[in-house]
């Protein structure tokens, strides 16, 4: 009852406050204000290209309900890797894409020998980048993302043996924000690339009689090597 109580108390307040889409249009259009003086300047476009290793750590709650009992389960962290290109066109601002696969994302669950596997997570996004310090050999940036999250299917696992349950869940719509940095190696082009992002995604199922319903929210820590041109 309290579990019910509380999700009803945090309906009421996203009810109240549902905009987070708002506020990261507002957030858009103000860090786009800040630098427009810089897309008149085609003489500093330029394109950056990436590898990166992923570290993937989700934030939120996994529930699953079955026949009016609901399970839940936390989330350990995955490792992943993935591409990603900017356009800079100015001296700060940026239009990124990229794209990350994480891979065997467990849930620790309550029960012994009992497991919840998502075996891919699969993030598709486009960020709109603001370069803080473009003209200093540390080139830090930060801004608001959209993205589509994919997701494999959702496999359970009961007690010690092969007995098992897959339910297929849905792709989601999500938004976040980044902040890295890049530092030049040489004089080349090339460079090392840090970033850490947020998304807001959720894993929901597409029909079954399992139902799945839970945040996934990761912070996401990339390492990774570039280059410039």
């Amino acid at each position: 009852m309290k579990q019910t109580e509380n999700n009803r108390k945090t309906g009421t307040a996203c009810n109240i406050f549902p905009s987070r889409w708002l506020a990261l249009l507002i957030a858009a259009i103000a860090l786009a204000a800040v630098a427009w003086p810089s897309i008149a300047d085609a003489r500093n476009d330029s394109w950056r290209i990436g590898l990166e290793l992923a570290w993937v750590d989700p934030s939120g709650d996994f529930r699953a309900t079955e026949n009016g009992t609901t399970a839940y389960a936390s989330y350990d962290t995955g490792f992943g890797a993935g591409l990603r290109g900017e356009y800079q066109f100015g001296r700060r601002l940026g239009i990124e894409l990229s794209a990350l696969g994480a891979g065997s994302v467990q849930l620790s669950a309550g029960n012994a020998g009992s497991s919840v596997e998502v075996s891919t997570v699969a993030p598709i996004m486009l960020g709109f980048n603001v370069h803080l310090t473009p003209d200093r050999p540390v080139d830090l940036y930060v801004g608001p993302m959209l993205g589509l999250v994919r997701y494999s299917d959702v496999v359970f696992r009961a007690g010690f043996g092969s007995v098992s349950t897959t339910v297929s869940v849905e792709d989601d719509f999500a938004w976040g924000v980044i902040a890295g940095f890049e530092i030049p190696i040489g004089r080349r082009g090339w460079q090392v690339q840090t970033n850490l992002r947020y998304l807001d995604t959720d894993i929901r199922d597409s029909g079954g009689p399992i139902s799945i319903d839970s945040e996934f929210d990761p912070l996401i820590f990339s390492v990774g090597v570039g280059y410039r041109f």
